[in-house]
Formats: C-alpha cells, sequence, structure tokens
C-alpha cells in the first residue's frame, strides 16, 4: 500500500509529454479517481506486522513478511478498513485508532516478539521483565480497541505464549533449567537505568493487583546450589534509586513477590510502598541479605499488619 502512494503522480509524469493540457487535466482526474477507488478496495483488509524486535529459536531476526503500517497512515484510511489483523506488539497509537467499518479482528501474538530495548548502552536489560509487562499491556491495550470499536463482530485470537489469566496478575518468567550465567555479568550491572525501563513499563498497567517476580526453578531444588549469584543481578531492585517511584500509579497493588532475587531494600523503600500501596496485603521475598535488617524490615510490615512470608 505504501508502494502505490504517489502513483497518480507518476503515471502523470510518464505521459504529460504526450498530451496537450486540456487532456492532461482530464488524464490526471481520471488517474485520481481510479486511485481512490483502487484505494478503498486495498484498505479493506489490512494486516500489520509489529517492527519490535522478532527472534526465533536460533536468536536470529526473523525479518517481517508484510511491510509495516504507521500508525497515522493506518488512521488515515481507517475508514475503508473491514478486517484488521495485528501480528505481535504495539505501541499504544495502533490501539487507539476508530475504525467504522471494522467487524473482525485478528489478533496474533507470539513468544520471539520482545520489548525493545536500548541493549547497547544498557545490556543488562531486564529482559524478562520487560517481556511480561509487554504482553500484559498488549492484552490491555487489545480490550481498549474493541471497546472502542463495538461493531466488531468477529474476533480471532492466535497465541504461541503463556495467555495471563487475568489482568489483575502479572508473574515474571518463570525459569524452568539453570541458567548459564553470562560472563560480562557482574555486580555493577545492577543498572539503575535497566530498572527504571521495566517499572516504567509496569506503571501502565494500573490494574495490577498481585505482581510475583520471584526467580521459581523446577528442575532443581537448591537455588544457592545450583545458581550463580552473579546471575541474580538481572532481577528487578525493589529501590527508590532504581526507579520505584515510577510504580505510584499502582494504587490497587495487594500481593508482592521478589523471592530469590538478592534484594538490598532499605527503610525508605519499604516505607515508600507502604505510603503508595495502601491495599498491600502479602510479600515474599528477603528484604536484604543482612538477615538483621531484613528483620527490621519485616517488623514494619507487622506493625501495618502485612503479611510477610
Amino acid at each position: 500500500m505504501t508502494g502505490i502512494t504517489d502513483l497518480p503522480q507518476e503515471l502523470i509524469s510518464m505521459v504529460a509529454d504526450y498530451l496537450n493540457r486540456k487532456d492532461r487535466t482530464r488524464f490526471a482526474g481520471t488517474c485520481r479517481n481510479h486511485y481512490q477507488a483502487l484505494i478503498t478496495h486495498l484498505w479493506k483488509q489490512v494486516h500489520v506486522e509489529s517492527d519490535f524486535p522478532h527472534y526465533g529459536f536460533t536468536n536470529v531476526p526473523i525479518t517481517p513478511v508484510k511491510p509495516f503500517i504507521a500508525s497515522s497512515r493506518l488512521e488515515q484510511y481507517a475508514t475503508h478498513v473491514n478486517l484488521l489483523g495485528l501480528h505481535g506488539p504495539f505501541h499504544s497509537d495502533h490501539y487507539a485508532i476508530k475504525s467504522p467499518s471494522l467487524h473482525t479482528l485478528m489478533l496474533q501474538y507470539d513468544s520471539e516478539f520482545h520489548a525493545p530495548s536500548n541493549r547497547q548502552e544498557y545490556p543488562d536489560t531486564l529482559d524478562g521483565t520487560l517481556d511480561t509487562a509487554m504482553l500484559a499491556e498488549t492484552h490491555v491495550n487489545n480490550a481498549n480497541l474493541i471497546r472502542l470499536n463495538p461493531i466488531i463482530k468477529d474476533i480471532f485470537r492466535y497465541s504461541c505464549a503463556e495467555s495471563i489469566p487475568s489482568l489483575r496478575r502479572l508473574l515474571g518468567r518463570h525459569r524452568y533449567n539453570t541458567p548459564q550465567p553470562d560472563p560480562t555479568l557482574s555486580k555493577s550491572n545492577k543498572s539503575s537505568k535497566s530498572n527504571e525501563q521495566a517499572f516504567e513499563a509496569l506503571s501502565r498497567l494500573m490494574n495490577l493487583e498481585y505482581m510475583d517476580f520471584a526467580l521459581k526453578y523446577t528442575s532443581v531444588s537448591d537455588i544457592d546450589k545450583h545458581l550463580p549469584k552473579e546471575y541474580r543481578y538481572m532481577c528487578l531492585q525493589w529501590r527508590l534509586d532504581s526507579g520505584l517511584e515510577r510504580l505510584s500509579t499502582l494504587k490497587k497493588v495487594r500481593n508482592l513477590g521478589f523471592a530469590s532475587t538478592e534484594q538490598e531494600m532499605m527503610e525508605e523503600d519499604l516505607e515508600w510502598m507502604l505510603d503508595n500501596w495502601p491495599l498491600l496485603e502479602e510479600v515474599k521475598g528477603e528484604f536484604s541479605g543482612d538477615a538483621g535488617y531484613h528483620n527490621v524490615l519485616v517488623d514494619m510490615l507487622k506493625e501495618r499488619h502485612i503479611a510477610h512470608f
């Protein structure tokens, strides 16, 4: 569709030298009329593939099958669209378009799409958290698109990724085998920028009530024995100096889990949670590697009658 945008002008320029001024004007009008009819036909069924990073099992980028269509262009021709297919996650602009003739919506998502991040500047980006947040946000955006277009009759949803049971629940990625640590990782890789990027993604999911980002394994029984300590520095750090304040939008949070993630929380971090998440009922995980300091924070929860495990 993008390739024929200038078709009338191209046709006119090709034959202009062979026509007089009167015929040239008539020909230009005919070209534009046919072009408008062609546009109406072409935009009846639209399939868009996301421009987010897309990788296969070999970690090789997958080349998009269809050309990407910007939201501004899709909105320009939205009145003609009868069928819309969205493959992968998109920015919110694609889900904010009202198509008065939209009858069929096809939503396709697979786990090979990843949240875009600047890995050159922040090589320790928390991929698991970003991907999980992106998937949840896609669920929200899909729902908003459906609400915006109540005339839709048929909805087809294809997904190769595990569906989130409810938009109120968000669980971080579970790892089923002992991971091989990246040799470039070190304690200095606890980048506040990576945390902020992940927290920014989470902050848009304002209906979240249950968040569990604990490291969980099914093939090992002793995490400390099998998991290199430096690997755990890739986990979210629930601290104000890592961007925790971005989650002030999540006023419905009731449960938070971060077990086995090597936290180093301070009193002010927990105090911020207690002040900003008034519905908090339960916390799972160790606040600090220092047992004494951990107990101090546990006592703060007990004073507010909040359960800790």
